[in-house]
């Protein structure tokens, strides 16, 4: 197995881009397929070239799309920073002081990188990165050969099963009233709520299967799969700088940790009473998340001189973001606009039944998920056609709902565009990691696949 894993490894680098170039290609094969297969015959080459041109790059530069690249910075920023603080470095220490070998360092990965994402998708992408990070560094310190590529891996498993829990991006909205009723004219619930998605048997079934079958595969990998060139990656945390004892009065308020620690308490303060008299805002949007993040940096990092100097460190992991996400905002308004994603999702069901749809609606979501990596953007797409095939064929809602969201967490094995991330805090690329993610990807299939047939 380990020899097959590396053969792969070196096919995947000969073949395989890096994560930026792989955001040109959709961009450029999306941008062709529109033009050539979707254009209507009224409007000639030209014409329709000059119109999807306006809309890619409208998408690229749209407001709601940068929003969103600022708040994932940030949770990425924020989260590598909090990481770095003693508290949260003495929990890790203690997680990563447990494993003895490279398949329990696997094992113990996942189950805790999942746990972490059931709650909040960011914040478990964020403590997956540092957690294998930190395992890395552990199990080299202790002088225990490990696969550190296979514990990134674990580390970003994360993404596999956050649609299914409290923060799904459907399953949050489809719990908002008369959020379902904006897509059809029929009769539909006035909402769904999470007792009837994330917390329904069918589902917690799911995850349990999860829970237990995606350890237990990484923990046999981790068995035969250990690396030799783990002293290869440079993954060295930088230390506060020395602080000199005679400073000057701005210095000693940046370098006083009760100023740091108020200013904290004191947003985590605004924050609590924030969200409990806005009774509409969900406590786990990107905002909020930010906001709770950067309170806990304050409270727990020694004082404003190592916050930023520890800002300066992780400044760097946000480069690929920065760059990449546009690129998918582009391609995600051409997917959107021209219908050609609605098309897509209406091609795999136009001659579904009562026993197939969901089945199809989970490869058509996963297809969809690989030029449009956003759940809450995918909902927005496929909503209205999965909401009106679910009435027509008599569908419980919440199954539909299910499929999509499992479909989309699925293919995210597959594409990088939410590793960009874990690579950056890793010091890894994209095709070491790959291998192992595949893996994920094919035992993901199989039991979504069964929890949607059974459900």
């Amino acid at each position: 197995m380990q020899k097959f894993t590396l053969k792969f490894e070196r096919v995947l680098r000969s073949i395989l881009p890096s994560p930026f170039s792989i955001a040109l290609l959709l961009s450029v094969i999306c941008f062709g397929f529109i033009l050539f297969f979707q254009r209507p015959v009224e409007k000639g080459l030209a014409e329709y070239s000059h119109e999807l041109l306006v809309i890619w790059s409208e998408g690229i530069w749209s407001e709601a799309g940068l929003v969103f690249l600022v708040q994932m910075m940030l949770m990425l920023i924020l989260g590598h920073i909090l990481a770095l603080s003693p508290v949260v470095q003495k929990g890790i220490s203690f997680i990563t002081n447990i494993p003895k070998n490279n398949a329990s360092a696997a094992a113990i990965t996942c189950i805790a990188t999942m746990v972490v994402s059931f709650f909040n998708w960011g914040l478990g992408l964020i403590f997956g990165a540092i957690l294998a990070k930190s395992m890395h560094e552990s199990l080299s310190k202790r002088g225990i050969k490990h696969n550190y590529p296979l514990l990134a891996a674990c580390g970003y498993v994360g993404l596999m099963v956050w649609h299914g829990g409290l923060s799904g991006s459907s399953l949050i909205k489809v719990a908002e009233p008369r959020h379902l009723s904006g897509f059809t004219t029929k009769d539909v619930p006035n909402f769904i709520g999470i007792e009837n998605t994330v917390f329904s048997t069918p589902n917690i079934l799911c995850w349990i299967a999860l829970l237990l079958l995606i350890p237990l595969t990484m923990y046999l990998l981790g068995k035969q799969n250990i690396a030799s060139e783990n002293s290869t990656y440079n993954t060295t945390i930088a230390k506060p700088e020395s602080i000199d004892n005679d400073l000057m009065l701005a210095e000693k308020i940046e370098n006083n940790k009760l100023f740091s620690f108020s200013i904290g308490l004191g947003l985590l303060i605004c924050l609590a009473l924030f969200v409990y008299s806005t009774e509409k805002q969900h406590l786990f949007t990107p905002n909020n998340l930010n906001f709770l993040l950067l309170s806990l940096c304050l409270l727990f990092t020694k004082n404003l001189h190592t916050f930023l100097n520890n800002l300066n460190g992780a400044m760097k992991d946000g480069a690929g973001i920065l760059i990449q996400f546009p690129l998918y905002f582009g391609i995600m308004a051409l997917m959107k606009e021209t219908g050609f994603a609605a098309n897509l999702a209406q091609f795999f069901v136009s001659n579904a039944n009562a026993t197939t749809f969901p089945l199809l609606t989970l490869v058509s979501s996963g297809i969809i998920n690989i030029f449009i990596p956003s759940g809450g953007g995918q909902w927005l797409v496929q909503a209205p056609i999965l909401i009106e095939s679910c009435l027509a064929l008599n569908i419980p809602l919440e199954k539909g709902i299910m499929a999509l969201a499992y479909g989309d967490q699925l293919t995210n094995m597959l594409q990088p565009f939410w590793a960009l991330p874990l690579l950056g805090i890793t010091g890894l690329k994209a095709q070491k990691i790959f291998p192992y993610t595949l893996v994920l990807f094919v035992l993901g299939l199989v039991i979504f696949s069964t929890c949607i047939f059974l459900w």
